[in-house]
């Protein structure tokens, strides 16, 4: 989980450096932070002290990020669901990675100048821009219910364009070959029941058995009668549901696999071009499959890029980890923990 922590910290530190942070388009949290203190420091990186108003608007940003699609899935209380089942909710690991995020982007900048990085001025220029769009997109309460001033919005885009320079520097020299092989990609088509409800509130009830039976028996006339007709997607239709395309590594292992698809995958590798699968349970649900191909050349072009991408974030963790450990940084839990997603903000994070 740590390892995932720290890839999703590097993927929002280039993702904040190539969005530019054109602005929220308004609030719902009118509040002031009036009870929390905008210079207070909440981390230490080394001997550098980050201001609690840094934090809080590169969290608030990220709340905005997902809210709008996390609430439709998991209800207004989303960010206490523990999607891992590991008693760490969604708001505890959205808190964790931005503050993994912020440490290494100190840990850029501090190491900038070594590296020959500085912002050139049409980068300044185009900083400068975005700051007096976000400023002018805001009102003054969406300004404060992100804690966002002119000042705070200078230091993060500088931080993160600086950030993305300084990872740019350092992975130019990493092994990004990967080959075909090891990248090839087959692709199925598949549908999926899920044995759960959610309600608004985000608690989930599990379908009971005889529920499930019934969907077992649906599935399999969808599988026999896409073996007697040869056209999966119809009898899929006919069944009531609609096929979605999946792409997975021929080779086992040859990408992070997740969830219910490292079971559905293992299938797929045993199918031959056109054979359909048997009933598959997996985890929370039912899943059937319908091997497409087993050489997706378009999937297999974008899983090389994907790869040899991969192999870069892990050439810079091996760089930047001995600079973790030497810096040693530390959050003021006490001031961090005040921090949470009870009011929604209203943003716009493209």
């Amino acid at each position: 989980m740590k390892k995932a922590k720290r890839w999703l910290a590097c993927v929002l530190c280039l993702m904040m450096a190539a969005a530019m942070l054109t602005g929220c388009n308004g609030s719902k949290e009118s509040k002031k932070n009036s009870d929390l203190d905008p210079k207070a420091v909440v981390l230490t990186v080394g001997e550098e002290k980050v201001p609690l108003q840094v934090a809080y608007f590169v969290l608030k940003w990220q709340q905005a990020s997902y809210q709008s699609m996390a609430t439709a899935v998991y209800g207004e209380e989303w960010y206490n669901q523990d999607l891992e089942g590991n008693g760490e909710t969604f708001l505890d690991y959205i808190k964790s990675t931005v503050m993994d995020s912020l440490t290494d982007m100190y840990l850029c900048r501090q190491q900038a100048e070594s590296l020959g990085v500085a912002l050139s001025e049409e980068e300044q220029k185009n900083i400068d821009d975005a700051v007096k769009g976000y400023m002018k997109a805001n009102s003054k309460d969406a300004q404060e219910a992100m804690m966002a001033d002119e000042a705070t919005v200078r230091t993060v885009l500088e931080n993160y364009t600086l950030y993305s320079k300084v990872y740019n520097q350092v992975v130019k020299d990493a092994d990004t070959s990967v080959s075909e092989e090891e990248a090839r990609q087959g692709t199925y088509s598949w549908i999926y029941q899920d044995f759960t409800t959610t309600d608004e509130e985000g608690n989930q009830t599990e379908y009971t058995d005889a529920q499930k039976e019934k969907y077992y028996q649906t599935f399999e006339n969808i599988a026999q009668a896409a073996k007697d007709s040869g056209d999966f997607d119809q009898a899929a239709s006919d069944g009531g549901y609609e096929p979605s395309e999946h792409d997975y590594t021929i080779v086992s292992g040859g990408e992070d696999e997740e969830g219910l698809y490292v079971d559905i995958n293992n299938i797929a590798r045993g199918l031959q071009v056109g054979e359909v699968s048997g009933l598959i349970p997996v985890d929370g649900g039912l899943a059937l499959i319908h091997l497409d191909t087993d050489n997706n050349e378009e999937a297999t072009a974008d899983m090389r890029q994907t790869m040899a991408q991969k192999k870069q974030t892990d050439f810079f963790e091996q760089w930047i980890v001995p600079l973790r450990e030497q810096a040693a940084a530390k959050i003021t839990d006490s001031l961090w923990n005040q921090i949470g997603f009870e009011k929604p903000i209203a943003a716009v994070t493209e």
